[in-house]
């Protein structure tokens, strides 16, 4: 991404590139990529006792990139 980032015009720090090149690939309502521990987290809720009352869920995890499953 950071060798991307000089001719898309997406900025030198790191903030700058998430920002302008999650607006231009993929937009979303935060703005940022998804992190690693809120994907575990989504995955984890559903193996746990937690989520025993659960079935046929649709659990998306896009930042708001979708604006609905249907």
């Amino acid at each position: 991404m950071t060798a991307l980032s000089p001719e898309r015009g997406w900025g030198q720090t790191w903030e700058e590139i998430e920002y302008n090149s999650v607006r231009e690939i993929v937009p979303n309502d935060r703005i940022r990529y998804g992190r690693p521990e809120e994907i575990a987290g989504a995955v984890a809720y559903p193996c746990s006792p937690y989520a025993e009352c659960i079935s046929g869920a649709t659990i998306r995890v896009d930042g708001g990139t979708v604006r609905s499953a249907f």
